[in-house]
């Protein structure tokens, strides 16, 4: 029964998959490296996106609250350990798709080395530099076109590429893990989605208090995707503020 249901669940995001690769298809002919964004749905989104704050302020807020209130720093640095790490596969995968070898190493290394704490404890304290890529990403390095924006039901923003993007990533995520992981995937992402809400409160709260926090939200997400697509040696010397760099964190 349990083979059953994940092979349904799997058929249900190969199916999704199909429909934003068709979405992105059709949108082909527009360019990524125009400044205008396509929002062929804005009707629709706005409405996703009105339900989204809704659940980000009757539920996503206060749970940051109490997580915050009620563990200590240390564990809530373990808890982001562990989703950063849960989250190496997929850069690993999409740096060797995109020939990154040095992104490949390192994120191998990384991986590997937190792979003995279960990715709770940071063994080599940050001082391993790599830089996240999902498959989204992949998508745009081989010249797939990044689609209509979308307003995603607790996900958020984003391109129908980079929807793509997760799609994949979520259903093979964790292929690579340990068993004994097994029974923390379950809670891994409404986990993370309380951890990040906690980090970056101050940006979601900003956003939420503009005049138009849809409009706001958008340009965010498009500027940060776009400069965040930049790998290699074009990424280094571009030099992204402090706050588009959390942003696009919070994104992921």
């Amino acid at each position: 029964m349990n083979i059953e249901r994940k092979m349904l669940i799997k058929l249900y995001y190969f199916l999704l998959l199909i429909i934003s690769i068709l979405l992105i298809q059709s949108c082909s002919s527009i360019d990524n490296n125009v400044s205008e964004v396509s929002d062929p749905f804005e009707k629709q989104n706005r409405k996703v996106f009105k339900f989204n704050q809704g659940f980000d302020k009757y539920v996503l807020s206060p749970a940051s609250n109490i997580y915050k209130k009620t563990l200590h720093r240390n564990i809530r640095k373990g808890v982001s350990n562990y989703t950063e790490w849960v989250s190496t596969p997929g850069t690993i995968i999409n740096s060797g798709l995109q020939f990154e070898g040095e992104n490949l190493a390192l994120s191998t290394i990384k991986f590997l080395l937190n792979s003995m704490t279960l990715g709770f404890y940071d063994l080599d304290d940050g001082e391993t530099k790599f830089k996240k890529i999902d498959f989204g990403s992949t998508l745009a390095k081989y010249n797939f076109s990044e689609g209509p924006y979308l307003v995603v039901p607790f996900l958020g923003p984003r391109t129908t590429r980079h929807f793509s993007g997760n799609i994949i990533n979520y259903t093979t995520a964790n292929d690579g893990l340990k068993d004994e992981t097994s029974y923390l995937k379950k809670y891994e992402i409404p986990v993370n989605a309380i951890d990040k809400r906690t980090k970056f409160s101050n940006i979601i709260d900003d956003i939420n208090s503009s005049p138009d926090p849809y409009a706001k939200l958008r340009s965010y997400y498009i500027q940060n995707r776009r400069k965040n697509l930049l790998v290699g040696e074009d990424y280094e010397n571009k030099l992204i503020e402090k706050e588009e760099e959390e942003f696009e964190k919070l994104l992921e």
